[in-house]
């Protein structure tokens, strides 16, 4: 998915039943993942409670269900005490002297993120910790010598907030004893502020959200507003039944009353604990906040081209060679792009700030990704990564902080492009010729051979997953020890066989059963291709969410207009883009109409319904004026769930301007509309 809408500050947490998994007796405390010098990796686990502990036949894990290293038998954990897993016991006990350790660890952990994982006895999980290697978990613990502590065993462990690098009075952390940052009676902690309406409209009331955690207790958690008139505090709840999700697991919610067309809307989040200490988040709150403007949509500009390699093409001011970002303003308004961002990184909303600079209808406009602010107003404060990464513009914080525009890129070559060929296109490809401030069409796609269709999950079972690879060139290729992979990180998971040769306009078809692995379903991982070493990128797709039994490939072959398929044509051309998708086999129980997703959109949503019998069925797209955009489906069809994908084309095949379109659900018996915000 190329055009994706993040709200700031999103993560991932891990509950159990609806308990946070910290709220154990025994706890992750400690990991050194990535030691300094001599590999010394090690897991510390603590009883934080008051009360023994038998953790006999317990099991430490990492994210490979099959590292498995169990507790041995007799094991007992008095209040306070610690035991801490390693590789190396004799090494571990050198360097840090005669502590409680098991070993020896058969597998290390990853040093650029993992999963730690306490598994009782019984199979059940006690405790886990998904970690990172970068912000906002503590970065210095990244083979540096620190180790990672919690800050307090009673804290929410799941938070990266919750956690610090050792001290500099203990370099290689503190196995076996206290934390060296261990802190009694800390303030909350605050993390993972959401609303779950990126653009509000007058008809929305809007939701928010929180992490909140103490290690004592909690006597006040406030939603704080202001809708024009100063903030106002708003009680929130961690019940399940004010939008937090489930009751207890740590998660608080509050919600906003819908306000009229235009209105600014502030908020910030206050946590208050049972010794008078008070967090916000923001942390300098109210003088900073988070906001949105009610009906309010963002401007037309795109990511158009990207350059992480730049060796011999356009220089900056200092005649320097520097990675760049190229935008484009696609619509018909004027923009200052003043106090938006422009980022790397998805979850990095307010990286690097724009200047007031003015956009022209149809103009370009580079920024220069050196890290270097000082040499000019649009020199932004992070690098491009040759590894593939992300390029994304946020909206101002007035306006939402919302991403207007972006996308993810694989491995880069020297002097090879990533952008949109042709400029409608709904995905970008590796380009030979970059073309910094001007128009790709003057242009030529790098790779003659691409991902052309795919397909990730079926209902009926047996082999889901499977990749079609398409000779688009004039002449035969050999990709022989070329690569397929579903991992940036990890590029070279299969490779194709020796001898392979792919003849003009021919495809080749790999199925899970031979790549090893599969493609994942939910849209959180891209299908990339790479050359024979492994670091030449050939083509490179971030796809969506998929639905089971329907395929997503190009149409025309080879050509940079993604659609989705059914039936799916592995092996063969691919066929006409499908309106409505094969229905389930169980009928629905009564009809429902769902919510455009993704909405607001860039380039493609997609609608879904309810069936429960049979009936004659059109759904259409209609503008605020109440005129027809488009008729996505007109006919009979059987009971069963069906998705309407809309391209955000009309009736001609043009490509409709940003705004609000409603999408009509008529049968005999009922007419349903939901609405959908086009953005570009």
């Amino acid at each position: 998915m190329h055009r994706r809408l993040r709200i700031p500050l999103l993560s991932l947490t891990f509950c159990v039943a609806g308990v946070s998994l910290a709220s154990a007796d025994v706890v992750i405390n400690e990991i050194m993942y990535n030691s300094a010098g001599v590999d010394s990796e090690y897991v510390e686990i603590v009883n934080a409670g008051t009360g023994s502990m038998d953790v006999s036949g317990w099991m430490l894990k990492d994210s490979d269900d099959g590292h498995i290293f169990p507790v041995p038998a007799g094991t007992t954990l008095e209040p306070g005490e610690f035991l801490v897993f390693c590789g190396d016991t004799a090494a571990i006990k050198a360097k840090y002297g005669d502590i409680p350790v098991v070993g020896n660890l058969s597998f290390n952990f990853g040093n650029s993120g993992d999963q730690v994982r306490l598994f009782d006895s019984g199979f059940s999980l006690r405790d886990i910790v998904a970690y990172d290697d970068a912000p906002p978990w503590p970065p210095e613990a990244d083979g540096d010598g620190p180790s990672l502590e919690l800050v307090s065993p009673h804290l929410d462990n799941n938070l990266p907030t919750s956690w610090a690098a050792s001290t500099n009075g203990y370099p290689h952390g503190t196995p076996g004893a206290e934390n060296s940052v261990y802190t009694a009676d800390q303030p909350p902690l605050i993390s993972e502020v959401a609303r779950n309406i990126p653009l509000p409209t007058h008809d929305d009331a809007v939701t928010v959200t929180a992490r909140v955690s103490d290690d004592r207790s909690l006597i006040d958690v406030s939603l704080f507003v202001d809708e024009g008139g100063g903030f106002v505090a708003h009680a929130m709840a961690d019940d399940g039944l004010s939008g937090d999700g489930a009751a207890d697991d740590s998660t608080y919610g509050a919600t906003i009353a819908s306000q009229a067309t235009e209105t600014f809307v502030r908020y910030y989040v206050s946590a208050t604990d049972n010794f008078g200490q008070t967090t916000t988040d923001p942390s300098n709150a109210p003088s900073d906040y988070y906001a949105y403007t009610v009906d309010y949509l963002p401007p037309d500009i795109v990511i158009h081209e990207v350059l992480a390699v730049n060796q011999s093409g356009a220089m900056d001011e200092m005649a320097e060679f520097e990675d760049w970002i190229e935008l484009r303003n696609s619509g018909d308004e004027t923009v200052n792009l003043g106090g938006m961002f422009l980022s790397d990184d998805f979850g990095a909303s307010r990286q690097w700030e724009f200047p007031n600079t003015i956009l022209g209808p149809g103009e370009f406009l580079i920024v220069w990704a050196d890290d270097e602010v000082a040499e000019g107003p649009l020199h932004a404060s992070f690098k491009l990564s040759s590894l593939g990464e992300s390029a994304a513009i946020f909206e101002t914080v007035d306006h939402g902080n919302v991403m207007i525009d972006g996308f993810t890129f694989g491995l880069q070559s020297p002097d090879v492009s990533f952008g949109y060929l042709p400029e409608d296109g709904t995905a970008p490809e590796y380009l030979n010729d970059p073309t910094p401030g001007a128009s790709n069409a003057t242009s030529t796609l790098y790779s003659k051979v691409c991902i052309n269709e795919f397909m990730t999950t079926s209902v009926a079972g047996g082999t889901d997953d499977w990749v079609e690879l398409m000779n688009r060139g004039a002449g035969p290729i050999d990709i022989s020890g070329w690569h397929i992979s579903d991992d940036v990180t990890d590029p070279l998971k299969y490779a194709i066989p020796s001898g392979t040769i792919l003849y003009p306009g021919m495809y080749y078809v790999v199925t899970e059963d031979s790549l090893g692995f599969g493609f994942a379903s939910d849209g959180s991982e891209a299908i990339m291709l790479t050359n024979a070493d492994g670091v030449t990128g050939q083509d490179y797709y971030d796809h969506g969410p998929q639905t089971p039994d329907i395929s997503e490939g190009r149409t025309p072959n080879g050509m940079a207009y993604w659609h989705f398929f059914w039936p799916s044509t592995p092996g063969a051309p691919n066929g006409d883009p499908i309106a409505v998708d094969e229905p389930e086999t169980v009928a629905p129980s009564a009809f429902h109409l769902g919510a455009g997703r993704p909405n607001p959109f860039f380039r493609a949503t997609r609608i879904s319904f309810d069936l429960p019998h049979a009936t004659s069925v059109k759904v259409a797209v209609f503008d605020v004026a109440g005129r027809l955009v488009r008729v996505l489906e007109h006919g009979a069809l059987a009971p069963g769930s069906y998705v309407v994908p809309w391209d955000g084309r009309d009736t001609a095949g043009r490509n409709v301007g940003s705004g609000r379109y409603f999408v009509r659900v008529e049968t005999p018996e009922r007419s349903v509309t939901t609405s959908v915000v086009r953005l570009r």
